[in-house]
C-alpha cells in the first residue's frame, strides 16, 4: 500500500508545572518535532526543529519543572515567546518543503494537541492551524498493532517508554525533553512501519453542533 502522507512529523511539547497541582495555569516551554520519510520508512537526521520557549504566566520555572524536564531557567529567560516560536516553526515548514495535506503530525497520545496545544493557542489569541486539528495518536496505533502483532507485558511506565521496550527500542537520552522523546518516538515509528503497521489519521479536534 502506498503511503498517504510524504512525511511523518512527531511533535512533544514539555510545559511548565508545579508537581501534583493539576490547577496551575501550564504553558509550553520546549517545542520539539523529529522528522520521518514515509516512503523510505527511515528517519529524516538532516532535518529537527527544537526551541524553547519563554513563558509569561509564570516566568520563573518550579523546582518540579526543572527537575522534571531537565531544563534550565537560562535557557527560557533567552528564549522566544510561543506565538514567536510558532511562526519560526511555520518558516522551517516553508523552507524544508513540508507542505500541507502531505505530511501529518504524530504525537505520543491526545495530550499535546487536544490538551497543550489548544490552551496555548487560544491564550495567545492565535488560530490553531489545520495541521494541528487532524493527527496521529500514536498510542491508539500503538494498541491496534498489539492486536495485530500480540501484546506483550511491558513495564515501563510512559507511553513512550512502553512503545520503546515492545519494540525494543534502546532509549535515547533523557526522558521528558522534548527533543530526545520525538527522536525516541521516531525510532518506534520506524520499527512500526517496517513491521507493516498503517500509520494515518487518527484524531481530530473538530466543533459539533447537536
Amino acid at each position: 500500500m502506498a503511503p498517504v502522507f510524504d512525511h511523518f512529523l512527531i511533535l512533544d511539547f514539555e510545559t511548565t508545572s508545579y508537581g501534583s497541582n493539576f490547577d496551575y495555569p501550564f504553558e509550553i516551554i520546549q517545542f520539539s518535532v523529529a522528522v520521518v520519510d514515509a516512503r523510505t520508512k527511515r528517519i529524516r537526521t538532516d532535518v529537527s526543529f527544537n526551541k524553547y520557549v519563554r513563558p509569561v504566566i509564570n516566568p520563573i520555572l518550579t523546582e518540579h519543572c526543572q527537575s522534571f524536564t531537565g531544563i534550565e531557567q537560562k535557557s527560557l529567560n533567552e528564549a522566544d515567546l510561543f506565538q514567536d516560536v510558532y511562526y519560526q516553526f511555520l518558516r522551517w515548514l516553508s523552507n524544508n518543503n513540508f507542505i500541507e495535506k502531505k505530511f501529518v503530525m504524530v504525537c505520543d497520545s491526545r495530550q499535546d494537541l487536544w490538551r497543550i496545544a489548544q490552551w496555548q493557542f487560544r491564550y495567545c489569541g492565535i488560530i490553531m492551524p489545520p495541521f494541528f486539528r487532524q493527527y496521529v495518536n500514536l498510542w491508539r496505533t500503538f494498541e491496534w498493532e498489539q492486536e495485530r502483532l500480540g501484546t506483550k507485558v511491558l513495564v515501563k511506565d510512559t507511553n513512550i517508554g512502553k512503545m520503546c521496550e515492545y519494540y525494543n527500542v534502546e532509549f535515547i537520552g533523557r526522558a521528558h525533553d522534548a527533543l530526545n522523546d520525538v527522536l525516541n518516538l521516531a525510532l518506534v515509528v520506524e520499527k512500526m512501519l517496517e513491521s507493516g503497521a498503517h500509520i494515518t489519521v487518527n484524531e481530530e479536534l473538530v466543533c459539533r453542533t447537536v
